[in-house]
């Protein structure tokens, strides 16, 4: 066997820590188009431009003249 003279370190995978929390969500395909629209316009990335929006409604205090979300009904059990 071949000693070896460096240590065996490994490298982490994956991107590294940014200290954010990731967020999924659904949106429709008009939103969507919305969204990557200002993106383009910007030359910046979908989430750049999703981060940025909901920051601007954060900051600009927005947030009490949005719409109330939609509510799912609960599925009828089966039967």
């Amino acid at each position: 066997m071949v000693s070896r003279s460096i240590d065996d370190v490994r490298k982490a995978r994956g991107r590294p820590a940014v200290g954010a929390t990731p967020v999924t969500v659904r949106l429709p395909p008009p939103t969507l188009a919305v969204v990557d629209a200002w993106a383009a316009k910007r030359g910046v990335t979908r989430p750049a431009a999703i981060r940025a929006m909901i920051e601007a409604m954060v900051v600009l205090g927005g947030l009490d003249d949005a719409p109330e979300p939609k509510r799912r009904e609960k599925a009828k059990p089966k039967g």
